[in-house]
């Protein structure tokens, strides 16, 4: 028994400025008492939304995994460098549909005792395409690709390959 356990709050995004905090039957047993210490986030179910790992003291971690299917689009990226490294880490990837663009960089970083999925998840509303995608790699190379389909996963080698994936 730890003296600062306490039970999670999980809050989710209303998309007009406010979060709605779910309630402890919603969150399963990440509900229970424990002394959390970091939480890592990416699609763990390949579905185009983000689930989540929450890392505890001396109990195991909370999956929390959101099921059902997205209600808008989106698109997700794989990256893999050739003359950066590897990993990509570093890379930066616009997204631009109907003139709004989204930026992301490749990283594993976020929490304490967590790394976060390396791929890049970005929301597409109602839009059934990518209408252009620019990499920017470390190296100093760029990628563009035009018109990508919604609803998937693309893996990118850096110097222009890209296929789709299908998990």
């Amino acid at each position: 028994d730890y003296t600062h356990a306490q039970r999670k709050q999980v809050f989710l995004n209303n998309q007009n400025g406010t979060f709605m905090e779910l309630s402890p039957d919603q969150i399963g047993d990440a509900s229970h008492l424990s002394v959390g210490r970091g939480a890592a986030f990416g699609d763990l179910d390949n579905d185009g939304d983000v689930d989540v790992v929450i890392a505890n003291n001396n109990s195991a971690a909370n999956l929390l995994i959101r099921t059902g299917t997205p209600n808008r689009n989106w698109i997700g990226f794989s990256l893999e460098g050739v003359q950066s490294n590897q990993d990509a880490i570093g890379s930066r990837v616009v997204i631009e549909t109907d003139g709004l663009k989204q930026i992301k960089y490749v990283s594993t970083a976020g929490s304490y005792l967590a790394a976060n999925d390396k791929r890049l998840l970005f929301g597409l509303n109602n839009y059934p395409t990518a209408e252009k995608i620019t990499i920017d790699w470390p190296s100093g190379t760029s990628d563009e690709f035009t018109d990508l389909k919604a609803n998937q996963y693309y893996q990118i080698i850096e110097g222009g390959s890209i296929s789709a994936i299908h998990y």
